[in-house]
């Protein structure tokens, strides 16, 4: 599901509530929502750019390049997490 627009708290709750419900967060643009996000669901249930090529995902890669969690939870976010589904 698509995290980013005027519901994106909203996107987060869903996510939380159920456990198959996975976030693409990489049209959220404020680090705010990012971190609400990592702190609510991890970085397990967060992956990118689902809509490309739709966006320029340059933005969207430098905001989650930025945030202050580990390396480790940058790879899945930017394919390890999608990889997983695609596997499965």
């Amino acid at each position: 599901a698509h995290m980013g627009g005027p519901s994106a708290f909203g996107g987060v709750a869903v996510a939380k509530r159920n456990e198959n419900v996975m976030l693409d967060i990489s049209t959220v643009f404020q680090r705010n929502l990012l971190e609400a996000a990592v702190d609510n669901l991890g970085s397990d249930r967060l992956i990118f750019a689902s809509d490309w090529p739709f966006f320029d995902q340059s933005t969207g890669v430098h905001n989650v390049t930025v945030l202050n969690i580990s390396d480790e939870d940058k790879r899945k976010i930017f394919g390890e997490n999608v990889a997983k589904i695609f596997k499965a």
